[in-house]
């Protein structure tokens, strides 16, 4: 998998922050597709980062990835500096309990011009097979009603807009370089947080995880993303 092409932006504070974010680790993950040239579209929610699951086969039909190998992807972190034993976990930031505590990330990233605050409206929207709800996004209340299914009307929520250097690094393995989606901008700025982080300390965290709920009916299963610039090894599973 090729490196992504980064911002060039100041590295400072970085692994300061990074340091500071809850973690969790894995030692079964796994990747369901092309290593070499993994697809990105519209609906990815990890981005440039290679995507992984622990639930590889609940994964293949939420992306309908039909017959495409599966690998699993582990960690080649030593044990320690006295020890030649590789540490096969890999290190995620923890993205649910991340969403607890101050938006420092964000912050950081309006520092440097790579988010500016926003107005959107919400609309709750149905999603899967189960009458699950979600929220969709809108620049306007008029197209949020048209989209709304919910019992109270659309909500005027704060958003964070992606500014054009971080919608670029997002769309990067994508044919196009479409809007980012507000939803989806903290986890630009953490996937940049990550692939910063790889050229800095190896010990730093290897990716995001989201402890979603495993339901393939409803598009939801525990995943992650990983930065294809962090050390690691692909054991091919079938």
């Amino acid at each position: 998998m090729l490196p992504l092409t980064i911002p060039p932006i100041p590295k400072k504070g970085v692994e300061k922050l990074l340091q500071s974010f809850p973690t969790l680790t894995k030692h079964k993950v796994f990747h369901v597709g092309d290593l070499e040239n993994p697809r990105q579209i519209n609906g990815d929610f990890e981005g440039p980062l290679l995507s992984v699951s622990s639930h590889p086969d609940a994964w293949r039909k939420i992306a309908r990835l039909g017959n495409s190998p599966t690998w699993r992807i582990v960690g080649v972190r030593p044990h320690s500096k006295k020890s030649a034993k590789t540490d096969t976990r890999l290190c995620f930031l923890d993205a649910r309990t991340l969403k607890k505590k101050p938006d420092s990330h964000l912050q950081w990233a309006a520092s440097l011009g790579l988010v500016t605050p926003a107005i959107r409206w919400a609309a709750e929207i149905p999603i899967g097979e189960d009458d699950e709800m979600g929220i969709s996004l809108h620049p306007t209340l008029e197209e949020a009603t048209i989209e709304h299914h919910g019992h109270l009307p659309p909500k005027e929520t704060n958003v964070w807009d992606s500014g054009q250097e971080l919608t670029a690094f997002w769309n990067q393995r994508k044919p196009e370089n479409t809007p980012l989606n507000p939803g989806l901008t903290e986890t630009a700025v953490l996937a940049l947080l990550i692939e910063l982080g790889a050229a800095i300390n190896p010990e730093l965290p290897d990716g995001i995880w989201w402890t979603d709920i495993l339901n393939p009916c409803n598009y939801s299963a525990p995943r992650g993303g990983i930065s294809p610039s962090k050390p690691h090894k692909t054991l091919f599973q079938n």
